[in-house]
């Protein structure tokens, strides 16, 4: 299936994306019009109205855009953070062979410039564009694909580093890349894959320049990064701000912005009082309670928009109590979720009762669900009771930053806190910092259970409900084989259909298995300045800001 820039995906990518994501295809967007105009955050036809001349002729603004994130970031190089605030930035100063278009999740090619599939799913055949360099001038050729690919695949490799994403780009349905010329790579796969192109697009499996990991080593890169994308790294300051340089010229094109700020603002009032002040330009994490009276607002959009996500409880099953069954079902029975999302998190979310969000291939209602973990304080205290676990007291991990699935923070830790007590568990808060959080829970050695959260890589299925629960470095320690080999067939599976049966029934054994408390599926609640010109909210956790611009 040969295909070129002007037909981006391939048919069947295409037919799993339009079922993929339905319901991200409205954005809700309350502009406050005020003296001043309106917001005008999708609009890029006006360029930046001063700036100094680019190597390409067109203008770059000198005006700094600033965002605001919730907490620092913690590694630049692309297989190591899991956490989105570093992945946010590494989508800057990376490229990868495909990226998701602006404003839904579906494929188009971006390092890649055309592909053809082999009709068995097996081979995929990338050739690369070549005007692409890394910011040395290094070109980005099919040796540094082979390279990055192998680096977190390979355990022996000498660059090998990768912990939460071997799994989640290439799994044991890889086989091995081919290079048969400077700008071809193939992908050889043991069996077809059908999410592959997805998980290529994600910041995790950006493409690093082999000379420049190789003489920094793994430690080093972490903060001394080198890439292809349209920005560099100009300087970090720990805890405080990141800022970014852009490069003169990209094969996307010039960047907008001369300069990226991304400040660390922990309070969300910080954040709030910020973004009024006019001093960042958008706050990608909003929390409900700082908003105040949105008609009062001066020149600031608020941006609501749902994507997928799920907050949750990490239940570790080979810890203490939570070895139980009866127990972690009780911890899903005992909590009253439509309180939870209409009160502590203050309508920016639906419940959930279970891991797939609304629109995803798999998802079904409560009703539909084989288990179905309604508010029943009564079957809770049954169970804790048949489990032997009453009285038992239950560390449970919780951060400090604020999330888009969790704009309460701690307060949803107490609030789970309060619903255990009423069936007889006495649950000790330990709240972390978000990095030391992150660290502790990948162990999956230390922690019992884990307030935590989770949001589309690539908006598949596989990336929720594999990830979380049938990978072999799942934070729950959860292992059933009968789930995983339903799993596994729905990755290779061509029909939309079956292969959302396959997710439903792997989704009802996980169910009652209970290796997690299912709480939310979160809309994503930002705001921006009038005078941020070119931005487009995104579905999935990486806002783009290569075409963005202060007026």
């Amino acid at each position: 299936m040969p295909l070129s820039p002007a037909q981006p995906q391939s048919r069947l990518s295409t037919q799993i994306a339009r079922k993929l994501f339905a319901f991200c295809s409205f954005l809700i967007v309350l502009p406050l019009f005020l003296a001043c105009g309106g917001g005008d955050s999708g609009s890029t036809s006006t360029a930046p109205a001063e700036g100094s001349a680019s190597a390409g002729g067109s203008k770059m603004s000198t005006k700094p855009v600033v965002v605001s994130m919730p907490a620092d970031i913690q590694k630049l190089d692309p297989p190591q953070p899991t956490d989105g605030n570093s992945l946010a930035v590494v989508a800057h100063i990376y490229d990868r062979l495909f990226d998701f278009d602006d404003t839904e999740l579906n494929v188009v090619p971006g390092l890649v410039e055309s592909y053809e599939i082999s009709e068995d799913g097996t081979r995929y055949t990338f050739k690369l564009r070549e005007d692409a360099t890394f910011s040395d001038g290094s070109p980005v050729n099919a040796e540094a694909v082979k390279f990055t690919f192998e680096r977190i695949v390979d355990t022996e490799h000498p660059e090998h580093y990768a912990i939460a994403w071997t799994n989640d780009i290439l799994g044991d349905w890889f086989s091995h890349i081919e290079t048969p010329d400077e700008y071809t790579a193939v992908f050889v796969l043991h069996r077809p894959f059908v999410p592959l192109l997805f998980n290529l697009a994600i910041p995790a499996a950006s493409i690093v320049s082999p000379s420049h990991v190789k003489a920094m080593g793994s430690d080093r890169i972490i903060s001394e990064p080198m890439g292809s994308g349209p920005y560099v790294l100009e300087e970090w300051k720990k805890d405080a701000y990141v800022r970014l340089r852009a490069r003169d010229s990209h094969w996307r094109s010039t960047p907008k912005s001369r300069t990226i700020f991304f400040r660390v603002q922990k309070d969300a009032n910080q954040r709030m009082a910020s973004l009024k002040r006019g001093e960042v330009h958008l706050v990608p994490v909003l929390s409900p309670e700082t908003i105040g009276d949105r008609a009062a607002l001066k020149d600031i959009e608020i941006i609501e928009q749902p994507f997928p996500s799920l907050g949750y409880v990490i239940c570790n099953v080979e810890k203490g109590p939570l070895q139980s069954k009866e127990l972690r079902q009780a911890l899903n029975y005992a909590i009253d979720r439509e309180s939870i999302v209409n009160g502590v998190l203050e309508g920016t979310s639906i419940p959930s009762y279970g891991p797939l969000p609304p629109g995803m291939i798999g998802y079904r209602p409560l009703e539909e669900k084989a288990v179905q973990y309604t508010y029943d304080l009564e079957k809770a205290r049954a169970l804790v009771k048949a489990s032997g676990h009453e009285g038992a007291t239950i560390k449970l991990l919780c951060f400090d930053a604020d999330r888009p699935y969790n704009t309460a923070g701690v307060r949803l830790a107490e609030r789970l806190q309060e619903d255990y007590r009423q069936i007889g568990l006495d649950i000790d808060i330990e709240q972390m910092d978000f990095g030391g959080f992150l660290e502790t829970v990948r162990q999956r050695t230390v922690h019992e259970l884990a307030l935590s959260g989770w949001m589309a890589d690539t908006g598949d299925p596989d990336n929720f409900i594999y990830y979380l629960f049938g990978s072999d470095t799942n934070r729950a320690n959860y292992k059933n084989l009968d789930a995983r080999r339903l799993m596994e067939e729905a990755q290779g599976e061509q029909d939309p259909e079956r292969r959302a049966a396959l997710y439903a029934q792997a989704e009802d054994i996980v169910l009652e298995d209970a290796p997690a408390v299912f709480i939310n599926h979160a809309k994503r609640l930002k705001g921006k300045t009038t005078n941020l010109k070119g931005y487009k909210s995104h579905p999935i956790e990486v806002d783009r800001m290569w075409d963005v611009w202060v007026e």
